[in-house]
């Protein structure tokens, strides 16, 4: 069903709660190893990222199996046992999500808020033109997603009346990412050469829309963080994730000497995409006397109940894995302690390179340093920012 794209889908969440994650840890590491930071708490923390990734693809990858679109598994069933290309892969899903994007718009009746959102899908589809990863789907593919675009643009909407349809919950942003989560946990299906381009091209273009570079021109390594210090409203769905209430979770002296608690950050973004889920349903929960409207909106309470569930269970496995890595660290600092003692010209207080490898995924985040470009999107009002997604 079409409406399905616009909908609230727990998986959808968990690739978001992936995604703010690994940016506020990234965060934190980009203005620690401008320090002196213990070397073994570095490494530590390499270490627990590591484990949480592990164990949050795994996750995700069974949740794929209950939460998948049939444009998406369509290209990993079992006869498609042979290596493609992740480009074509990518780019046939976002041509899929387009085309049904376009036919809801031209053969429903979709509210106001719902098309503003629609307007910055294919904003994003068309900034594709002019980026790496645009070039390698192809001239044919650019060519279908700007014919996509331009058939939407040039579409008249009519509004018929009081039964319009607005979808509080969709996401253009969160849309595009969960494209690339599904091509990531695939990455086994692909080539691995041309894996790592796809990598690189879909990070530099993510650093673009999610306006990375704004969170790594200021500080949060203070005790005195200010109360407007929230993730960018350009980060999709949530808008303001509360980075301040993250710091309290792992502040700066604790940021020196102890590895991340990274479960313990993961669970409080989980609960405010969680909470913001839950206000975008009461928000927009309005009576309504059409019997397909009533079942999506019994569908999105059943899938945002989902997703609570479901973060406990992936909360209560990383517990586990952290309680693991803490184990392992006890026997780490006691080895290093006996060799300080056999070798007193041994130091720990080497830094590691900055931007390690254990610390984000390589297809969301850019391996160098992120440039500064030009905004994706045009200046928006950000209207009803509480009440709708975007």
């Amino acid at each position: 069903m079409a409406e399905h794209v616009f909908i609230f889908n727990p998986l959808t969440a968990f690739f978001l709660s992936g995604v703010a994650t690994q940016l506020f840890v990234l965060i934190c590491d980009h203005d620690n190893r401008k320090k002196k930071t213990n070397r073994l708490s570095v490494k530590d923390s390499d270490k627990r990222v590591l484990r949480w990734q592990s164990c949050f693809d795994k996750f995700c990858i069974e949740m794929f199996s209950l939460y998948s679109k049939n444009y998406e598994s369509e290209h990993f069933s079992d006869d498609a046992n042979h290596v493609m290309s992740p480009f074509e892969v990518h780019s046939a899903i976002l041509i899929s999500v387009s085309r049904i994007i376009l036919f809801s718009v031209t053969h429903g009746n979709l509210g106001r808020k719902t098309l503003k959102n629609v307007s910055e899908w294919f904003k994003l589809i068309t900034s594709l033109a002019e980026s790496r990863l645009g070039f390698f789907f192809g001239q044919q593919t650019q060519d279908d997603l700007m014919k996509i675009a331009q058939e939407y643009r040039s579409f008249k909407s009519h509004n018929h009346g009081r039964n319009y349809v607005d979808y509080p919950h969709f996401s253009p942003g969160a849309l595009f990412i969960r494209s690339a989560f599904v091509v990531n946990l695939h990455r086994d299906h692909f080539q691995l050469n041309l894996f790592a381009v796809w990598e690189e091209s879909n990070a530099l273009f993510l650093s673009d829309f999610l306006h990375l570079s704004d969170y790594f021109n200021t500080t949060i390594d203070n005790e005195e963080c200010h109360d407007d210090h929230y993730f960018s409203p350009s980060f999709p769905y949530i808008h303001h994730l509360p980075r301040k209430k993250l710091y309290e979770t792992w502040k700066l002296e604790d940021q020196i000497i102890h590895p991340v608690p990274i479960h313990l950050i993961f669970l409080q973004i989980l609960k405010c995409i969680h909470g913001k889920a839950i206000t975008f349903q009461s928000n927009n929960l309005l009576p309504t006397s059409n019997h397909r409207m009533q079942q999506q909106l019994e569908k999105e309470q059943e899938y945002i109940c989902a997703f609570a569930t479901n973060a406990k269970q992936l909360f209560l496995s990383l517990k586990g894995e952290i309680k693991l890595a803490g184990n392992c660290e006890k026997q780490r600092r006691y080895q290093m302690k006996k060799k300080q003692r056999q070798n007193q010209n041994f130091s720990c207080t080497k830094q590691s390179p900055s931007f390690h490898h254990g610390w984000s995924c390589p297809f969301l985040f850019p391996a160098r340093y992120f440039h500064v470009v030009e905004d994706v999107f045009e200046d928006n009002d950000d209207f009803e920012s509480l009440v709708f997604a975007c």
